[in-house]
């Protein structure tokens, strides 16, 4: 069985949801904090954004409390708002040493650099998208699950230019604090 686990405080509203709910077949998806007993797994699938170079707080504890079965194998989807993919292997190398620790293999993951964009061009036919090499390689990592392989560690940048994204994030953000003025 595959456990598929949204790391993100924001839940269902989250981009690592959005980013499993696509590519899940049926199975559920655990949203944190889980006070339920999580069920027995051969594979688990963990989404969550990046957060000061590591891993939200809820997920490492949500960690600590799995049940230890030697084998299982871990995957991981990490998104960010910065614009290297390559931020986030602070975080695949804390997953790492969790699994070297407990007994679990790492297998592999996909860090997404520039995640918001992933949101911002969702309508967008997938060879318009600034992440559309990132979107075809989260087929191969669901694919890579079911199968039992390895899948590697990758990183994603966006195709557009660093600078067309800081006005994208900083437009984005502009709008949001008008919204919040009183």
């Amino acid at each position: 069985m595959t456990l598929f686990i949204c790391g993100s405080p924001r839940k269902k509203e989250g981009l690592s949801y959005a980013l499993l709910s696509a590519h899940r077949k049926n199975e559920p998806i655990l949203t944190l904090p889980c006070q339920d007993a999580v069920p027995d797994f051969d594979a688990a699938v963990i989404a969550f954004p990046l957060y000061f170079d590591g891993l939200p707080s809820e997920l490492l504890s949500f960690l600590d409390r799995l049940p230890e079965k030697k084998g299982q194998r871990i995957y991981a989807v990490c998104n960010c708002g910065f614009y290297e993919g390559k931020q986030t292997l602070t975080a695949f190398e804390i997953l790492e040493d969790f699994c070297l620790c407990s007994g679990r293999r790492f297998c592999g993951g996909m860090g997404i650099g520039a995640g918001p964009l992933l949101s911002m061009f969702k309508r967008l036919p997938l060879r318009f998208r600034p992440h559309r090499e990132a979107l075809r390689d989260l087929d191969e990592l669901f694919c890579a699950v079911r199968q039992g392989e390895i899948f590697g560690t990758r990183f994603y940048d966006p195709a557009i230019p660093r600078r067309l994204y800081m006005l994208c994030a900083h437009g984005s953000f502009r709008l949001r604090a008008k919204r919040l003025r009183l």
